[in-house]
């Protein structure tokens, strides 16, 4: 799982691969290292990746990346692995309904404005 810091320093996003239907991460590996196992998920193959950055380019979603140690493509395949390995428990693999997310993108929004006049009383106050 990829974490992307927000610009404001409010929250942190995880950004997991959305195992897409028709995978432009698939179509762009030169060698044949990504593919689509039975029950969706897509996989990368480390010992046939060339860590050429292909895939990572080609995700729509920015959910592909690049090992920095040993040069090859990651992307999440919800094992839960980072879950288990979080030292302060504060993530969690949730199911989330596709109806639910404009109400989701709403209520961080509203974090995000309390978290600024919070910010600002603070400022305004020392």
């Amino acid at each position: 799982m990829r974490i992307i810091e927000s610009s404001d320093n409010v929250f942190d996003f995880p950004l997991a691969c959305r195992h897409c239907k028709d995978a432009p991460c698939i179509i762009a590996c030169p060698v044949g290292a990504i593919s689509k196992s039975n029950d969706g998920k897509v996989y990368v193959n480390k010992d046939k990746c060339i860590g050429c950055g292909a895939c990572v380019e080609a995700c729509p979603f920015g959910a592909m990346f690049m090992d920095p140690d040993e040069n090859y493509a990651i992307n999440c395949i919800l094992c839960g692995e980072c879950v288990d390995r979080c030292p302060n428990n504060a993530l969690t693999i949730v199911d989330m309904d596709i109806e639910k997310i404009p109400t989701y993108l709403k209520e961080l929004e509203g974090v995000t404005r309390i978290t600024n006049r919070l910010r600002e009383l603070i400022s305004e106050n020392r």
